[in-house]
């Protein structure tokens, strides 16, 4: 999950030179049996012919950190995500490349290990875009 130097984040990463001796380096993991098991319902309408869709997972609490990847959702509009740390993600489904689709929807999730955290997405496809 990252990288600390003296207590401090290396999000660049350390680098190292021939002969170097560096004390005080600490490596943050993360790991978990969780899983998510999800669909995506569309309401007020069909989604348009050929929309690509992103779904996100953003870690929200200390407890799992800063994580954050992407979640393939298949034609059926099911999506699986598996070996995820225990705590409080969110969810965050919008159409890929800017297509006006539809408004970004986000579920808060919580997820502990060895479990499997089941989860319905609804998107109102009828619902007014902003500006």
């Amino acid at each position: 999950m990252r990288t600390e130097l003296g207590g401090v984040e290396q999000p660049e990463g350390i680098e190292l030179t021939a002969g170097a001796h560096i004390t005080g380096v600490r490596l943050v993991f993360a790991y978990g049996t969780g899983k998510i098991r999800g669909e995506l319902k569309f309401e007020g309408g069909a989604l348009p012919e050929g929309t690509a869709l992103a779904l996100s997972l953003r870690a929200v609490t200390a407890v799992a950190g800063r994580a954050s990847h992407s979640i393939e959702v298949d034609a059926r509009g099911h999506f699986f995500a598996e070996d995820v740390p225990p705590g409080t993600y969110e969810l965050t489904l919008k159409p890929q490349a800017g297509l006006p689709a539809f408004e970004p929807v986000t579920r808060t999730v919580t997820v502990a290990n060895g479990t499997e955290t089941p989860v319905i997405i609804v998107v109102n496809l009828a619902a007014k875009r902003g500006p």
